[in-house]
């Protein structure tokens, strides 16, 4: 239909022109458009503006904003979508829900957001869910800890920089909301009664609380804060920062120097992943026992939670000295963190967006390939694909999806040609 009214519409324009023997000027320029234009529809104009005011409210349906309508040509020609997870996949509000240590084994941390509130349960196996795990045991008692938790818990707390405090004007920013001594010696019935009892009679909820810093470190100093034992409470009892080792990305961990001011003893606290701490710590013997505890973090991760290993080293004040250079700088970061005494796996939560799921498959839909960026053991990052539907175990085998998910050295080593192949 549309090639016939054009082909009416020229040869129209031919007979003008045709009829004063091709001699034009403006007039007759003028009458040969008018006459190609009139083989148009007279509702044409109407029905043009009509059609893009419907695509115009379709698109407002579907919220989309489109400044300039090139864009959509460009969004038209997408073929892939590289996105960062934390905070773009996933909501990045990490809490700790797992934790293990070589002596004790498995705890399941119980969570409300940032609330520093929640009760700790012994646990065997790493992968039960957190209703199974509060039912098969009972509450730890937080206030006879051994030693060995109780530094897993500082070095949570002080190898840290970021901070949490109430959110209300009267509070104070390192006010922390502590357990009255009747609270903590509740009877197993009565957290059986009613396991968010406390948040509910406090009224402290997770929105009642603000954090500052990275959402890794924001988990693991509300975990702390459970224990009574955040990084404010512990430098009022005296521990005192000497030294920061920040974090590192080319060997991912980072250290704090601290003074015991009570006790008269410097330590230094060192978290990151585990591949990286457990080489330094000299109570690690043999491939054997390395592996056991890499075992465990697989485990951890398989889960989808995001896994670090704490460590600590007691730091002889003849060493210090030794180092001193006079010049008031902290001692060299290779001089420090060595000789370290592993003391367990910590393991962070962060939940997908709702709206993950959903946008991945209409992605999918559209021929769009979603592809997921993330610092995160592979393991991880493999769980977490599959949660929000990158990866699909229905369509793809065990070993296909293996060869999906590639680690940073990986990707480097390929070539421009090997990395053009790719799908």
């Amino acid at each position: 239909m549309y090639l016939g009214l054009t082909a009416v519409a020229v040869i129209l324009a031919i007979i003008v022109m045709a009829s004063v023997k091709f001699q034009l000027h403006m007039d007759i320029g003028m009458c040969t458009i008018v006459a190609a234009l009139s083989i148009l529809p007279a509702g044409l104009t109407t029905v043009m503006t009509l059609a893009l005011v419907m695509g115009g409210k379709e698109m407002a349906d579907q919220k989309a904003l489109v400044r300039k309508l090139k864009v959509l040509e460009t969004l038209g020609s997408v073929t892939n979508i590289f996105s960062n997870k934390t905070g773009t996949l996933t909501m990045a509000k990490m809490v700790v829900v797992r934790f293990w240590t070589p002596q004790e084994g498995f705890f399941h941390c119980s969570s409300n957001g940032l609330a520093p509130q929640g009760d700790i349960y012994p646990i065997d196996d790493p992968m039960v869910s957190d209703e199974a795990a509060i039912a098969s045991s009972s509450p730890v008692d937080k206030t006879s800890l051994s030693q060995n938790l109780l530094q897993l818990i500082r070095c949570s707390a002080l190898c840290n920089i970021s901070s949490i405090h109430r959110s209300e004007s009267d509070t104070s920013s390192d006010e922390i909301q502590v357990q009255s001594k009747d609270e903590k010696n509740k009877t197993k019935s009565d957290h059986d009664s009613g396991a968010q009892g406390d948040e509910k009679e406090e009224g402290t909820g997770s929105d009642d609380w603000v954090a500052s810093g990275a959402p890794t470190e924001v988990a693991l100093q509300v975990f702390a804060h459970k224990f009574t034992m955040g990084k404010p409470e512990l430098e009022s009892l005296g521990w005192e920062q000497l030294a920061e080792y920040q974090f590192d990305s080319s060997i991912k961990r980072m250290s704090t120097l601290y003074c015991d001011g009570k006790n008269n003893e410097v330590f230094l606290f060192t978290k990151g992943a585990a591949e990286r701490v457990l080489p330094l710590c000299d109570d690690i013997v043999g491939q054997e026992q390395e592996k056991n505890i890499m075992n465990k973090v697989d485990q951890l991760a398989a889960k989808g939670l995001h896994v670090i290993a704490l460590a600590v080293r007691k730091i002889d004040n003849k060493f210090l000295d030794s180092l001193d250079n006079g010049e008031k700088e902290p001692p060299k970061r290779e001089d420090m963190e060595c000789h370290l005494e592993f003391l367990g796996l910590t393991s962070i939560y962060d939940p997908p967006h709702p709206e993950s799921r959903q946008a991945v498959v209409d992605a999918h839909r559209a021929g769009i390939m979603v592809h997921m960026l993330t610092g995160d053991h592979p393991i991880t990052a493999k769980a977490i694909a599959r949660d929000i539907h990158i990866l699909n175990d229905k369509l793809l085998a065990s070993d296909e999806i293996d060869q999906l998910v590639m680690t940073g050295p990986q990707f480097d080593a390929l070539s421009d040609e090997a990395i053009n192949a790719l799908h």
